[in-house]
C-alpha cells in the first residue's frame, strides 16, 4: 500500500527501463533517492495474493526460485548502480552470490538449509 503525492514527483523519474523485472522496487528506490520520504504504518493490513505465477513468487524454496530471486535483485542493483554508486556494493555482493550458486554442491546445501528453516516465505 503506497500513497504518493505526485505533485512532489519529477515526471522525468517515471521512465522505467524496458527490461526491469521488479518495477515496484525500482519505482520506490527512485522516489526515495529523489528526496521523498516514506513512513511505515501498522494501521493497514495487506493481503498479498502470492502464487507460483508471481515474478518472485511464494512457492516452495528451490534452486530455481533462488536463482530467479537473485536474477531479479541483480537486475535491480545493476540499474540502480547507474543512478547511485551505493548500489554498486549490493550489485557486487549479488554477483558473488551468483558465483556461489554456480557450485552445485553449495547450491544444494543452501537450498536444503532454507527448506528446513523457512516456515513461511512471507
Amino acid at each position: 500500500n503506497t500513497d504518493v503525492n505526485l505533485r512532489k514527483v519529477d515526471a522525468s523519474i517515471l521512465e522505467f527501463p524496458d527490461d526491469i523485472i521488479a518495477v515496484d522496487w525500482y519505482f520506490y528506490s527512485i522516489l526515495l533517492l529523489s528526496g521523498l520520504s516514506a513512513v511505515f504504518t501498522e494501521d493497514t493490513t495487506t493481503f498479498y495474493r502470492q502464487h507460483i505465477g508471481n515474478i518472485v513468487g511464494a512457492s516452495d524454496f528451490s534452486a530455481e526460485s533462488l536463482r530467479k530471486a537473485v536474477k531479479v535483485r541483480l537486475g535491480h542493483y545493476a540499474y540502480m548502480s547507474k543512478i547511485d554508486q551505493r548500489y554498486k556494493i549490493l550489485y557486487e555482493q549479488e554477483l558473488g552470490l551468483c558465483r556461489v550458486l554456480e557450485d552445485e554442491a553449495k547450491l544444494k546445501k543452501i537450498v536444503s538449509k532454507n527448506q528446513r528453516e523457512l516456515n513461511s516465505p512471507l
